[in-house]
């Protein structure tokens, strides 16, 4: 059991590590994903099996095996799109079932931490150097990093790979970090990286989590509080907000553009799995990818990534499969993980998530593991204080 917990813990950093490290290197984005499904058998391997969970996971297997067979054979897509995403799918909900060992959020905190300070370390190049931007911007979208940009030269929003785990980062850290210090300097650590990050989403995301925490977590302690104190607490949030919607509004001014190509996006999926019934309630099989389909956004032609992967996922396996798959997603959440703050963090992930190309993806599992084990870790520690107190 050790052996595997500590192989699951290795391949854990190197995939969390290859994500921010395939900004500098190419060579990291192919660590990736293989190295977490690895992690994630190393973690099932030390756990125990259990028949409950078997019992939902073996039908969609099964289900989604079927589709695979379909789509390389009938629909002829490639072996190595199908399996990518019959892989992801399938290790996404396994991942809900496992307790990975608490130090994986150690060590992904302690990586996101020198991946924000980058962040904020660019932001104060690009203020120092005005200009310097415009020529990263230009290598990033050759290499395909990511993106920079500014619409009036003094901040900067960095939008770059490994950008979509800060706001995890944030949530976690929110419920795992006990010294109050450490975990204060942490909040606004990730708060300046989700600022700079420049995605509406996270900020949203960001909300949601804040007022999900006070409404099912915190309701008896603002009754107590003054009325002194409530006005206190109100001031600041107006002016928090005042901030936050700023930042909306000029973020928003990029945004404006790509509304429009998540749009395009959805008519053009869309109208792809929909051509015929059988498509529709069954989709267009695993590694589905457009052929020849070029619009005024874009050509998407070969493209296994969109904005609206929901969506895409929905092309592949159909609304039947999807809906057969949620319900399942969601009864493994329900019978695995107990703590209200789990789930919130979870909640507040896919409101920034479903609009944008991570949500079936690497980054689904890892964050599913995180809060898997922070479960676990909650679980444990509210286990302890009944102890204490009994």
């Amino acid at each position: 059991m050790r052996f595997f917990n500590f192989f699951g813990i290795i391949t854990f950093i190197i995939s969390v590590s290859s994500i921010f490290l395939q900004f500098f290197s190419n060579f990291f984005s192919n660590l990736i994903s293989p190295m977490i499904i690895v992690s994630t058998v190393f973690f099932l391997l030390s756990n125990k099996i259990n028949k409950k969970n078997l019992k939902l996971i073996v039908p969609i297997i099964l289900i989604l095996s079927l589709n695979l067979f379909f789509s390389v054979i009938v629909y002829g897509n490639t072996i190595s799109n199908a399996a990518r995403f019959f892989l992801v799918l399938i290790v996404i909900l396994i991942s809900i079932t496992i307790k990975p060992n608490t130090k994986i959020i150690t060590f992904f905190l302690a990586i996101s931490v020198f991946f924000t300070i980058f962040l904020i370390y660019k932001e104060f190049y690009y203020v120092l150097r005005p200009g310097q931007w415009i020529v990263d911007r230009k290598i990033w979208g050759l290499n395909g990093i990511g993106d920079v940009y500014s619409y009036n030269n003094w901040f900067y929003r960095i939008q770059v790979k490994g950008n979509a785990l800060v706001p995890v980062s944030f949530f976690v850290t929110f419920y795992y970090v006990k010294e109050k210090k450490i975990r204060v300097m942490l909040l606004l650590l990730f708060l300046v990286g989700i600022i700079i990050a420049g995605n509406t989403m996270f900020i949203i995301g960001l909300i949601v989590f804040y007022f999900m925490d006070i409404f099912f977590l915190r309701r008896d302690q603002i009754k107590k509080l003054t009325l002194f104190r409530l006005i206190l607490i109100l001031v600041g949030l107006i002016g928090i907000f005042v901030m936050i919607f700023y930042l909306i509004g000029m973020i928003s001014l990029k945004q404006e553009s790509s509304i429009p190509t998540r749009i395009d996006q959805l008519n053009v999926l869309m109208q792809n799995y929909s051509d015929t019934l059988l498509g529709t309630i069954f989709g267009k099989g695993l590694g589905n990818v457009l052929i020849n389909v070029v619009t005024p956004f874009r050509d998407y032609s070969g493209d296994t990534y969109f904005e609206l992967q929901v969506i895409y996922i929905i092309n592949q396996i159909g609304i039947f499969v999807m809906m057969i798959y949620l319900f399942i997603y969601h009864e493994l959440i329900k019978n695995n993980w107990k703590s209200k703050c789990t789930k919130i963090c979870l909640i507040a992930y896919l409101v920034y998530a479903v609009s944008n190309p991570y949500i079936f993806d690497v980054t689904n599992i890892i964050v599913v593991l995180l809060l898997s084990s922070l479960d676990n870790h909650l679980k444990k520690e509210k286990e302890s204080l009944v102890v204490i107190d009994g």
